[in-house]
């Protein structure tokens, strides 16, 4: 599951129960920390940051289900874009 519409430390958009129960992923865990009332109300575990995971420095693992809680890193943005530019030349 993806959640990235909700920002900021009182707004979310999946339950507690899941939450607590899911492998969450992160685009960073300070953002995360700061301004994700998805894990911050439930107190829900980060089990690691998206960069980790795509560099290998952070094991990849297999749960029921997978939580991407994403708040928009700038970094993100500037490689899509980039990725769509590639595609229209």
């Amino acid at each position: 599951m993806n959640a990235v519409g909700a920002v900021g430390r009182t707004r979310r958009e999946v339950d507690d129960a899941v939450m607590r129960e899911a492998l969450v992923v992160v685009d960073s865990r300070e953002a995360a920390a700061q301004e994700a009332g998805d894990v911050l109300i439930p107190n829900a575990a980060i089990d690691s940051e998206l960069g980790e995971l795509l560099t290998g420095s952070a094991p990849s693992r297999v749960a029921h289900h997978t939580v991407f809680k994403s708040l928009g890193i700038a970094v993100e943005d500037l490689a899509a874009a980039r990725l769509v530019l590639a595609g229209t030349t």
